[in-house]
């Protein structure tokens, strides 16, 4: 995920990133933290997924947000457009 973070154009610095898959931490300081597996593993198997980036640059918030387009959205609505 750090690399993702690095590959978006926005300086920040390593040493105040933190990453959370749900509640649970898996990057504090720009590095992997101890963290549950198979907490992260649940989490990335429910329906509505949340991932943190902190960068640690201030107050500011941004949210995107995402869907699959897997075979079973398409096959649903491949008739409407």
């Amino acid at each position: 995920m750090v690399s993702e973070l690095g590959s978006a154009g926005v300086p920040f610095e390593l040493d105040r990133v933190m990453i959370s898959y749900g509640s649970t931490v898996v990057c504090r300081g720009g590095v992997a933290a101890p963290h549950d597996a198979a907490a992260v593993a649940a989490h990335m198997a429910g329906r509505h997924i949340e991932i943190t980036c902190e960068l640690g640059l201030g107050p500011g918030v941004a949210v995107v947000l995402g869907t699959d387009l897997g075979y079973g959205y398409l096959d649903e609505n491949r008739t409407t457009s």
